[in-house]
């Protein structure tokens, strides 16, 4: 697979369970390694750095994830989970910052298909209204057409 996603843009990625997309979401967080080729972001090499050269970078590109629960440590503290994005301050410094970075690019893996259709359409809104107002890439897998077109359809 071979994709290039800028700045305020939608990639709807559309297929049936198993179909390799949780892979994909993956790959593109660095969270696995390709086979072959690689992943790069802002023209950089992603894939092939090690994890402590990309961890000063991680604040841009952040996951949403279908169980969020499942991607918690239940060792820390909710302090320190939200405070994970923001390990570029000083330690006082990130306890008085917004609960999370503006990200670059989100990775949505399936984030609203446990949810009431219309709370669906509420977060969908809200990922469109982030992506207008701060320029966010998103990456948006899912296993239902019509989400994906919900988000995906032309600019407001």
């Amino acid at each position: 697979m071979s994709f290039t996603l800028h700045r305020g843009e939608t990639l709807g990625v559309v297929g049936e369970s198993g179909s390799g997309k949780t892979t994909l979401a993956r790959l593109a967080l660095g969270l696995l390694t390709p086979d072959e080729g690689g992943v790069t972001l802002h023209r950089q090499p992603w894939s092939a750095l090690p994890e402590r050269r990309r961890r000063p970078f991680r604040p841009g590109i952040q996951l949403i994830s279908q169980n969020p629960v499942d991607c918690f440590d239940p060792r820390h503290t909710t302090g320190r989970l939200i405070a994970e994005p923001l390990r570029t301050g000083r330690r006082a410094e990130r306890r008085a910052r917004a609960p999370a970075p503006r990200p670059d690019v989100l990775v949505c893996d399936e984030p609203v298909s446990a949810l009431d259709v219309s709370i669906q359409a509420q977060v969908l809104d809200l990922l469109a209204d982030l992506q207008t107002e701060d320029g966010t890439a998103l990456l948006f897998i899912s296993h239902d057409l019509g989400v994906v077109h919900h988000l995906a359809r032309s600019p407001r």
